[in-house]
């Protein structure tokens, strides 16, 4: 069985709370940063900065001279600028992870029960940079590709997947259920 090589790609999970982001991958990377993000008010400011994203702590700190976003404040995604926030925390989260260049990532993503369910359309658009989709019929997590090693269950040899598991691996659906039970919970709080 061939461990999870460079032609595996890199598995990401990637928790967007409504305060921190928390991203774990299998090349060992973990990090977390606040949920905000903030885009250069003016050209002055684009300069001055020297990116047109910040995140986090250096977001809040660079508050003056930024729009800011916090896409998950309420629970679920708020307008333009929250569609806009959350696509670029999600690519943050794929940069922190530390791909190789040219590595695919795949990853599970775990988001606010109401931002899972009102904004599930705008969130996998989000997420096709890590691979993950939800069955619209279902709502079950697709994952992966036709040659990808995906979960720990696969058999992979020389280069054939021998138990190819891409699509809706049960591990993986059973813990997005697990997370979707947990949020629901939370959010009567």
């Amino acid at each position: 069985m061939s461990g999870a090589g460079r032609e595996a790609g890199l598995r990401v999970g990637v928790a967007l709370g409504t305060w921190r982001i928390a991203i774990a991958a299998s090349n060992g990377s973990r990090e977390h940063f606040g949920s905000l993000a903030g885009w250069p008010k003016s050209a002055a400011a684009r300069r001055l900065i020297c990116r047109d994203s910040v995140f986090g702590t250096e977001a809040y700190r660079l508050r003056a001279a930024l729009n800011l976003s916090r896409p998950f404040e309420a629970g679920r995604l708020a307008g333009a600028e929250g569609r806009r926030a959350a696509s670029a925390l999600i690519a943050q989260a794929a940069r922190l992870a530390r791909p190789v260049p040219g590595e695919p990532i795949h990853g599970v993503l775990a988001v606010p029960a109401a931002a899972a369910h009102r904004d599930r359309g705008i969130l996998e658009e989000a997420a096709k940079e890590i691979h993950i989709s939800v069955d619209k019929t279902d709502h079950l997590l697709k994952q992966g590709e036709p040659k990808i090693q995906l979960t720990w269950m696969d058999v992979k040899v020389d280069e054939e997947v021998i138990t190819p598991r891409h699509g809706k691996a049960v591990e993986i659906n059973a813990l997005w259920y697990n997370v979707l039970r947990i949020m629901g919970w939370l959010s009567r709080f």
